[in-house]
């Protein structure tokens, strides 16, 4: 049954109306009351079974998606003829409007935590203006000091805050493109500086980079706790180390990089087996130095030289060269080893890398 307590004019906006799901209701209103699309309202006194299966009331909370004006007199079927007859008989149709609402939720008095409904208002039932407090005591869930990322749009004095306990192993900011996302995780990231909190950012796109500068080129107030590591680069368009504050050059450890990732870098295919297969034994040969490219490159040039041994001169230096160059049949580039000492000819020309890595992104 519908509350029995009927709001001040000020709180009520409508009827619910029609058909009510758990899920969703329509309800009637006024020009002058309607609330706008996406304003928030709330039906109380809703009954639903509880935890031992005695009824309670709750107060549900619903969001405003949209609304549609109709006239019973004036009908889509009338000509224009008729409409205006009708008008200058009466002066005015009286409109009616009608909302519909998507259900959010309520907050369960127990556990604090928001539930989906297990029931429906009945028509009839109040239609109110969500007051502030319940938005707050939604949203925040009771959270007095949190993670600031906004306030809702209908209402600019309800803040939206995040628990930061809430921020768990996995989180995910979901949205079109152009909605927002790294704009919201960004102010994520400021409000945990300003918490005291750590965070370790992977930024390929470069978009926080400038984390402890404002718009103005002034530091932050967690500018001394940014601390930005990137790769040495003179690229074109690239953001100045000057402009970004505390910056450090991340340089990657020749030697920590195994075979697939030196293949990558240098442009060898997964077709061309016969090349990786040189350098993963060259790898391996090293392995357990802190050696450099050169150092690589001398042991393949070594390996290539190997091609020329007898077959009892292969097998005490122990490479299988019939493996390396895959037999005696003829190969094309992709799958033969080069012999030449330029390593060009190993690795393919750079500019010619660099467009087939442009290529294949």
């Amino acid at each position: 049954m519908p509350h029995e307590a009927r709001p001040g004019p000020e709180a009520a906006v409508g009827y619910v109306v029609g058909e009510v799901r758990t899920d969703a209701f329509a309800f009637v209103t006024t020009p002058d009351m309607a609330p706008p699309r996406l304003e928030y309202v709330c039906l109380r006194g809703v009954q639903e079974a509880g935890a031992e299966g005695a009824p309670r009331a709750i107060d549900i909370l619903a969001q405003v998606s949209s609304l549609s004006v109709n006239s019973r007199l004036l009908s889509p079927s009338m000509s224009f003829a008729e409409v205006e007859a009708i008008l200058r008989r009466l002066g005015a149709s009286p409109p009616v409007v009608l909302g519909e609402a998507k259900v959010l939720g309520y907050l369960d008095p127990e556990t604090r935590s928001v539930r989906l409904p297990r029931g429906a208002a009945m028509p009839g039932a109040v239609v109110e203006r969500a007051p502030d407090a319940m938005l707050r005591a939604f949203f925040g869930k009771g959270v007095s000091s949190g993670l600031h990322i906004g306030s809702l749009i209908n209402r600019p004095g309800v803040e939206v805050l995040m628990d930061p306990n809430g921020l768990r192993r996995h989180m995910a900011v979901i949205a079109q493109t152009g909605a927002g996302k790294s704009y919201t995780v960004g102010v994520l990231l400021e409000q945990l500086l300003q918490l005291g909190g750590t965070v370790l950012v992977f930024d390929p796109n470069s978009d926080y980079v400038l984390m402890g500068r404002t718009p103005e080129k002034q530091p932050t107030p967690f500018a001394e706790r940014v601390q930005v590591y990137r790769v040495p680069n003179e690229q074109k368009n690239r953001i100045a180390d000057a402009e970004i504050g505390r910056v450090e050059h991340l340089s990657v450890r020749f030697s920590g990089l195994d075979v697939d990732e030196l293949c990558d870098l240098a442009g060898i295919t997964e077709k061309a087996t016969n090349i990786r297969y040189a350098v993963r034994t060259a790898v391996e040969r090293l392995a357990g130095s802190d050696y450099s490219p050169e150092d690589l490159r001398a042991e393949l040039e070594q390996i290539a030289g190997l091609s020329g041994l007898p077959p009892e001169g292969r097998a005490e230096a122990g490479f299988d060269v019939e493996r390396f160059l895959g037999g005696e049949a003829e190969l094309d580039r992709e799958a033969e080893l080069p012999e030449s000492d330029d390593p060009d000819d190993w690795f393919g020309d750079p500019a010619e890398r660099a467009r087939q890595r442009a290529d294949a992104r």
